[in-house]
């Protein structure tokens, strides 16, 4: 457990209790992640959701916007994973003082590089747009929404990296709680600009860049409040805000791996988007919907994998390998058991769910999406194994193993098979839906390997 002492946190393993306390963690780390995932992922749904009622080229510009700019912050996100890892061992070893110049090192860093991105992002917005074959009656729209994206990276990747030090810490509370009253101003400044409330001009999917840009900007003040009133389990040390290139380099080695994991896995999507958009904007705005539908399937896995990456690594730090391989095996049994109910309810419900979220949706869109959801359906279970066991890993230091599974079943399974499917075969678009499937078969049972040998477990970090 994590307990105070003389302002510092400190991780306890209670003697005689450790399984309980392992389920406890587990489950105490986890369910604020769910929380604000699903609060954060409502914010991006009722952003489609406002788009979808203008037209579907619209809702599939959008879309594939908010991919290309998430691309760019889950990759500078990723690297905050080095960061967690290294903090989660510090506090395990009592090194409190450490673990606050991680801290502040990583967020440094990764607030420099967001900027240079943000920089890039805003010249290549139109021409990435060109190269996807986004319709062209929205494409100035949808350009001016990615200017206004990147504009708010810099604002965007301080609050992932201050949020992924404090889980690193295993305060997943405060994070979640950010996050819900972000969103809050989020869905009300995008409602406004969107539709053009209050005496403001209608801006449609501009205006739901720039509130987004404003809602990063806000969550990033509520952050530097947080310090500064001295309310955050650790501190954050930026060392005179002089780069100290030996974390730097500890950082990005754990971190790089899942960097390049994430973007390789981003631009993946992206070119997915791409083949389906030549089947027309009806195909196009069924995946937006499904995918829409999928980042809420998915929270317990992602919830978990935070869990374990975080336990894992505290443990390891804490010289108790038993209890991170032990906590592998705990964090993996409860996301099953979650995710495989919500296989069940997304077969029950997929049809009544699309229909009553995007209700302007023509008959071809609902039924594709459907489809779309009957595949996701059958992976939920592969996706627990795959996110928890990725997470342990990275946990410990040990990232190159996920980024090499994530990416082969990505590139060789996903889209290879949808290359197949579509250039070949000139198979159905629904055809495309089912790659998912040998994906995260190929990703689980190639970590399984790596975590059943055991060496992540003896990792210098």
């Amino acid at each position: 457990m994590l307990a105070q002492n003389q302002n510092e946190v400190m991780f306890v393993i209670p003697e005689g209790r450790e399984k309980r306390f392992l389920w406890s963690e587990s489950w105490r780390l986890a369910w604020p992640v769910f929380i604000g995932q699903a609060v954060s992922t409502s914010m991006i749904l009722i952003s489609r959701m406002m788009i979808g009622t203008i037209s579907a080229s619209s809702l599939a510009a959008l879309g594939l916007g908010q991919m290309i700019f998430f691309a760019v912050v889950m990759g500078l996100a990723s690297i905050s994973v080095g960061m967690v890892a290294l903090i989660a061992r510090e506090i395990g070893a009592g090194n409190f003082k450490s673990a606050s110049r991680i801290f502040g090192q990583g967020t440094y860093f990764g607030t420099i590089v967001s900027v240079l991105l943000a920089v890039l992002g805003i010249f290549l917005s139109r021409p990435i747009f060109q190269a996807l074959n986004i319709a062209p009656e929205v494409l100035d729209d949808a350009a001016k929404c990615m200017v206004w994206l990147f504009l708010g990276l810099p604002f965007a990747s301080a609050s992932f990296f201050i949020g992924a030090g404090l889980r690193g810490a295993g305060d997943t509370r405060t994070p979640m709680m950010i996050i819900v009253i972000n969103t809050v101003f989020n869905i009300v400044i995008q409602y406004v600009l969107v539709f053009g409330k209050f005496g403001i001009p209608k801006m449609g999917i501009i205006g739901a860049g720039l509130a987004m840009n404003i809602a990063f900007l806000i969550a990033t003040i509520m952050f530097v409040l947080l310090f500064t009133f001295r309310l955050a389990v650790i501190p954050i040390n930026f060392s005179g805000f002089r780069i100290d290139w030996d974390i730097v380099k500890k950082i990005v080695k754990i971190g790089g791996p899942t960097a390049v994991e994430w973007e390789l896995i981003q631009l993946g999507l992206i070119a997915f988007v791409s083949m389906v958009n030549h089947y027309g904007p009806e195909p196009a705005a069924a995946y937006i919907i499904g995918l829409s539908i999928l980042n809420f399937s998915q929270l317990p896995a992602m919830g978990y994998n935070v869990a374990a990456t975080t336990l894992v690594g505290m443990c390891l730090g804490a010289k108790r390998p038993d209890l991170a391989e032990q906590s592998v095996k705990i964090n993996l049994r409860a996301a099953v058991i979650l995710m495989s109910i919500i296989s069940v309810l997304l077969f029950a419900f997929a049809r009544p769910l699309i229909t009553l979220l995007f209700p302007e949706s023509s008959e071809l869109t609902v039924n594709l999406a459907r489809l779309y959801l009957y595949a996701v359906a059958i992976c939920q279970p592969l996706m627990a194994l795959a996110f928890v066991q990725a997470g342990a890993l990275r946990g410990a230091g040990y990232s190159i193993s996920p980024m090499i599974a994530q990416s082969l079943g990505m590139y060789v399974f996903r889209i290879g098979l949808a290359v197949l499917f579509w250039k070949i075969y000139h198979a159905p678009v629904h055809w495309l839906w089912l790659t998912q499937f040998p994906d995260f078969l190929f990703r689980t049972v190639f970590l399984s390997i790596s975590v059943q040998r055991g060496k992540w477990k003896t990792v210098k970090v």
